[in-house]
């Protein structure tokens, strides 16, 4: 094998091994990425099938952040209306400034949880079928004026076809403070029908997080079933036993389940085991 291609397989091999495991490892690597070529704005718009006259049809604010070029390539003007800044403003500030206005505590898990599982979910799909899926995340921002607000960001995400860095994502971002009273996070992956534009019903990912430690914590009534699911008991059986209906037991299943972050009862019993919570 020629010196050249020996290189160039170490040098890929190097970057598939350090993928950023965080957003803000991934911002501090920007300096790096002028060796990639860069996907410009049209490009980008055409693989995601945007036009301009449909952006306030699909949501209220739509952009296109560039990690090539370490900045926004495109901000909707609405955003003013959602966080009160200019959107050429946004676009001179670029990501890190973005970055700032998270709520700290649901920026960490977007950082360290939601961003490193999207990148490592689509480095998973052949080059051609990753811009098939969409990621969708709420968390909590900041405006100008310093009021934190609720906001919907669903991002398709353009990753290098050799090493798997992320050289920029597409997205929109909606105000829904509107419907969320509680700072429970959701992290879904979605498989996008090119015919309808329309994201599968059904999610091929999905994670809870509660950023709020006191929110983590399971109830009293909750801590007595995931004991009694431990022991082995069916739901009909811990309905029984508790004096409640069986649809009872299992809304209760469901929230354990999903603020375990576990997909099914093996991995829950699991969980209870390593945390001490088997009783």
């Amino acid at each position: 094998m020629p010196i050249a291609t020996i290189s160039h397989f170490f040098y890929i091999a190097a970057m598939k091994a350090l993928l950023p495991q965080s957003y803000p490892e991934l911002l501090e690597r920007l300096e790096s990425y002028y060796r990639y070529s860069k996907p410009g704005v049209g490009e980008l718009m055409h693989h995601m099938g945007f036009r301009t006259d449909s952006f306030k049809a699909q949501a209220p604010v739509f952009f296109i952040r560039d990690y090539s070029q370490g900045k926004y390539v495109f901000i909707d003007p609405s955003y003013k209306e959602i966080l009160g800044y200019e959107a050429e403003d946004l676009t001179k500030a670029g990501p890190f400034f973005f970055a700032s206005w998270f709520h700290p505590s649901d920026f960490k898990i977007f950082s360290e949880k939601a961003f490193p599982e999207t990148i490592k979910f689509l480095k998973k799909q052949h080059p051609d079928d990753r811009l098939k899926f969409s990621s969708s995340l709420n968390y909590r921002i900041k405006t100008q004026n310093g009021k934190y607000l609720s906001v919907l960001q669903r991002s398709t995400y353009y990753l290098h076809p050799d090493t798997g860095q992320p050289l920029a994502v597409v997205g929109f971002v909606s105000d829904i403070t509107h419907y969320k009273d509680d700072t429970k996070i959701i992290h879904t992956i979605e498989k996008i029908d090119w015919a309808t534009s329309v994201l599968s019903r059904d999610p091929v990912y999905k994670a809870v997080y509660y950023p709020e430690p006191e929110n983590r914590l399971f109830s009293k009534r909750e801590m007595e079933i995931l004991q009694l699911m431990c022991q082995g008991l069916t739901s009909k059986e811990i309905a029984k036993k508790l004096f409640v209906s069986i649809n009872t037991i299992n809304n209760h299943r469901k929230n354990i389940l999903q603020k375990s972050n576990c997909r099914n009862v093996p991995e829950l019993i699991n969980y209870a085991l390593k945390n001490g919570l088997a009783g």
